[in-house]
């Protein structure tokens, strides 16, 4: 946490006198926009965008290089990405944020928790934050995502998460 401070001094003068430019600190990529839940409080699984491949994210990865301290990677779902780990590696190698937060419907059990203990064996320096949605309790849960038995999945896969043994994964 000490690193932020001259990062914050930086940005506290870009904001009074217009610089020095700064890139920012936090940023948040939509990898995709399908999603496996069809929730009553979202629609982005309605939208459409060709995906960026990993070496399109590696040459972002470059441009912006060490700044970012926090990264979220989102969705849609963003365990239906089959190259989450690829991706989440070359952001690593390239950027070495200090947090790697990613939320998850948690649908896919078997996959999200494999996938994760790849990402937290490869991010050893990073902190990676897995969050895990959950709207309600039960059938309410069910009812808000549309999908029935989502919140009996989410639960296993939260269950799932923290037999992983890794000193870097958090899960929420």
């Amino acid at each position: 946490m000490i690193e932020l401070l001259p990062k914050i001094a930086l940005y506290k003068m870009q904001r009074i006198l217009g610089f020095p430019r700064i890139l920012p600190m936090n940023y948040t990529l939509s990898l995709l926009y399908k999603c496996n839940s069809r929730c009553k409080t979202c629609n982005i699984y309605e939208k459409s965008a060709d995906e960026l491949t990993v070496e399109e994210y590696r040459k972002i990865f470059r441009s912006i290089g060490k700044t970012p301290y926090w990264v979220t990677l989102s969705g849609g779902e963003p365990f239906l990405r089959n190259d989450i780990v690829d991706i989440c590696r070359e952001l690593y190698n390239i950027c070495r944020p200090k947090i790697i937060n990613i939320p998850t419907n948690g649908i896919l059990t078997k996959i999200i928790a494999e996938k994760v203990a790849q990402i937290a064996s490869h991010c050893k320096k990073s902190d990676i934050i897995i969050n895990l949605s959950i709207d309600g309790i039960g059938e309410q849960h069910d009812e808000i995502r549309n999908v029935p038995g989502n919140y009996d999945k989410v639960i296993k896969t939260y269950k799932a998460l923290r037999k992983l043994e890794h000193k870097n994964l958090s899960v929420g």
